[in-house]
């Protein structure tokens, strides 16, 4: 009797896991197909077609490129805004707004959002849509969501089902190989413009790299990035060394010229202030959410249309909004930003019990389209909304593929400020694409031998 439960019990596990293989290849065929994107996303244009289908088509680099400045881009399309939202029409969009967006409006009544066609403008390379593809079946979360294993070097889940897998999709974005020129600048409640710091950059992602094959292993960095800071004068020579794996181990190294040294940086991570914005982001809001996801439960709500900044081109270009245009009290200058609306993940995270967090409860908006864009909202620990970040994100139309998110803007409500920490419109500034870092590019003895003594 025991022997025939056992053949019963095989059989039967035979078959769902059966099951389980052919609903993942049946996932799979649906990508690219007539309803989904490539990645994941839904292909068909919302009911009033105020979110188009999507295409896929590439953006021509436009006349008004200046190769001679490559760093720079300049809007393709110069569209007209088709309508723009104020505190006095603010309940005619309310359902395309998030909770932030309205406190903004009721903190600053002359605060306004100028809407523009919304363009689908992810694109993303043959390989990475491929492996994508590869991940309905091979990917998988472990350690209850905070880590993942057996993923491929494309979206990691194409169909996510739960919260930590949306916010995965998000940290595994594709980028290429970037080097940097960039400024962080804080905007005081009063509207003073303050340089908190200029700074080289350069920036890693193996996950994504088409130079490996097959499923990456837990050891795989995500998320390099060094930073060497030139200005202002007090600060020249600072580098700051972060690498993150797939584990969710991070290492961190400071070289200070004042000690002579590089040192391990462990409180560099969660809620510890950013050293390059300004002390108004934490660590884990650059890009809206880095690092370790152990501290928080991650809900997945559905998903929602909303305002987004998308295709904002002129805070990339020093022509339309440099320094002297683009940094208004208490936000950034409105005719600088464009918003479209987005189909977007919305995920809610609340503090784990026994954790701390500067933030404990925080909403994230983030683009379907897998292309690095959104906003979230964060509340303090009574409850109350203190911050809002948003991703100014525009398509990388010079090499085809990808999206440059770096420019987050977090935005503080108790004080009146904000911070934009990767601000690129400056003359010699920007993000440049690179095939391939030299090796010692990430270790932290080669800062210790080109720190400035």
């Amino acid at each position: 009797m025991k022997r025939s439960n056992y053949f019963v019990g095989a059989l039967a596990l035979s078959a769902l896991v059966g099951a389980i293989q052919t609903a993942a290849a049946d996932d799979a065929a649906k990508l690219g197909g007539p309803e989904l994107t490539a990645f994941g996303a839904q292909k068909t244009a919302n009911a009033d077609g105020t979110i188009p289908a999507y295409t896929g088509e590439a953006i021509k680099i436009p006349s008004c490129y200046d190769k001679n400045a490559p760093n720079n881009y300049c809007d393709p399309w110069n569209d007209k805004v088709l309508y723009t939202v104020t505190a006095q029409n603010l309940d005619q969009h309310a359902v395309h707004l998030t909770e932030g967006q309205k406190a903004l409006f009721k903190q600053y009544p002359e605060f306004k959002m100028q809407v523009y066609q919304t363009r689908r403008t992810a694109r993303f390379p043959e390989y990475y849509l491929a492996n994508t593809a590869k991940n309905v079946d091979a990917c998988k979360t472990g350690n209850a969501g905070i880590t993942i294993e057996g993923c491929y070097g494309g979206v990691p889940f194409p169909f996510p089902k739960t919260g930590n897998q949306v916010i995965w999709n998000h940290q595994m974005q594709y980028n290429p190989n970037l080097l940097g020129n960039l400024r962080s600048y804080f905007v005081d409640g009063s509207g003073r413009r303050i340089l908190v710091n200029a700074e080289k950059l350069w920036f890693a992602n193996d996950f994504v790299s088409e130079a490996k094959s097959g499923p990456r292993d837990s050891s795989v960095e995500y998320f390099r990035v060094r930073i060497a800071l030139y200005d202002p004068p007090r600060r020249n020579g600072e580098q700051t060394l972060v690498r993150t794996n797939l584990d969710g181990e991070q290492r961190a190294w400071q070289y200070l010229p004042g000690q002579r040294r590089v040192k391990m940086a462990p409180d560099l991570s969660y809620d510890t202030p950013s050293p390059v914005a300004g002390g108004i982001t934490t660590m884990d809001q650059q890009r809206l959410f880095l690092g370790r996801q152990d501290r928080y439960d991650f809900k997945y709500i559905g998903v929602e249309e909303k305002l987004i900044n998308y295709n904002n081109f002129a805070i990339y270009d020093y022509n339309a909004c440099g320094e002297d245009k683009l940094f208004t009290k208490n936000f950034p200058n409105p005719e600088c930003m464009r918003w479209e609306l987005h189909r977007v993940r919305v995920v809610e995270a609340t503090l784990k019990p026994g954790f701390r967090h500067l933030l404990p409860k925080r909403r994230f908006y983030l683009d379907e389209d897998v292309s690095s864009a959104g906003t979230a909202d964060s509340y303090d620990a009574a409850g109350k909304l203190i911050r809002i970040d948003t991703m100014p994100t525009i398509p990388n139309y010079v090499y085809g593929y990808g999206m440059i998110p770096d420019q987050t803007v977090t935005l503080d409500l108790e004080r009146g400020a904000y911070m934009v920490p990767s601000f690129t419109a400056f003359k010699g500034g920007g993000y440049g694409e690179v095939k391939e870092h030299p090796g010692t590019t990430y270790s932290s003895e080669d800062m210790a031998q080109s720190g400035i003594r």
